[in-house]
């Protein structure tokens, strides 16, 4: 029995000392897909909500958002990309937004981010977001794909504000 306790102890130890453990801040788990001819892009993110808060009024000029909540936004591809004018290898990514003012949005595409200040750490690709206003409020944030041939788009639903980036099989 003793030794049981043990186990138990030290598995829940392990658990809270996780790289990555998400904290109990109730918010959902959100995964897009989609599958170009060449193979399959997948985003994971965790979805924060609004809870009367306007979140986006509160970033700064030329900060940087971690792009969900509680842990990375990764972007996994198994085919090469072309996002803007950069190629993304195949492979596993941190995604942050980077806002410049003025209403001007860019996604960042990095190896990895700085926890606290978010900046990208082995930036692979940039590529500017069209914003457009929609009509209602979504209250949790809301990632999408859409994939047509060998084509897509990433969209990013929050508040009032979409923000949408196209990219393709390389």
């Amino acid at each position: 029995m003793q030794a049981v306790k043990k186990l138990l102890v030290a598995a829940l130890l392990a658990l809270a000392l996780a790289p990555g453990y998400v904290l109990g801040h109730g918010n959902e788990k959100g995964t897009a897909t989609a599958r170009l001819e060449e193979g399959v892009v997948t985003i994971e993110y965790m979805r924060p909500t609004l809870k009367g808060r306007d979140v986006l009024s509160l970033i700064q000029p030329g900060s940087y958002w971690r792009l969900g909540a509680d842990m990375p936004t990764t972007l996994t591809t198994d085919v090469a990309l072309t996002m803007g004018k950069n190629n993304v290898p195949a492979g596993e990514y941190t995604l942050v937004l980077r806002f410049h003012g003025d209403n001007k949005w860019s996604v960042m595409v990095a190896e990895g981010a700085a926890r606290g200040t978010w900046e990208p750490q082995g930036l692979v690709a940039e590529v500017p977001m069209m914003v457009s206003e929609l009509g209602s409020s979504v209250e949790a944030l809301t990632i999408k794909l859409e994939s047509e041939q060998s084509r897509g788009k990433l969209i990013i639903e929050w508040g009032t504000t979409q923000m949408v980036a196209d990219f393709a099989a390389a």
